[in-house]
């Protein structure tokens, strides 16, 4: 089904992102343990951990779609239409799921 694959594109993408950006947020942050970008880092973890999902999905929308306009409210375009169209349809959701993800990652690494 269409919407299965969607959700596993858009689960699986999201891994990706927060997986990136975890890691590379670690490994700017262990060299400096207890200086101002590790406390930085881990403040702006536990604020993402503390964000509900939907409160920070809204805010990511009002920027990124409404403010901005880099990216549409609503909409979906498959695989097929072109990668550039794919991935613009789909990196607000993933952005979503992914920054709890984020967080927790950070942390544990």
């Amino acid at each position: 089904d269409h919407a299965l694959g969607q959700l596993a594109g858009d689960a699986l993408g999201a891994q990706v992102i927060a997986l990136t950006l975890a890691i590379t947020l670690a490994l700017l942050a262990a060299p400096r343990a207890g200086r101002p970008f590790d406390r930085l880092a881990t403040t702006g973890m536990s604020a993402l951990v503390a964000v509900p999902s939907f409160l920070g999905s809204f805010l990511l929308v009002y920027i990124f779609a409404v403010k901005l306009r880099w990216v549409d409210v609503v909409g979906w375009s498959r695989l097929s239409d072109g990668l550039l169209d794919n991935l613009r349809s789909a990196i607000l959701p993933m952005t979503a799921l992914a920054l709890p993800e984020v967080a927790a990652y950070q942390r544990i690494l």
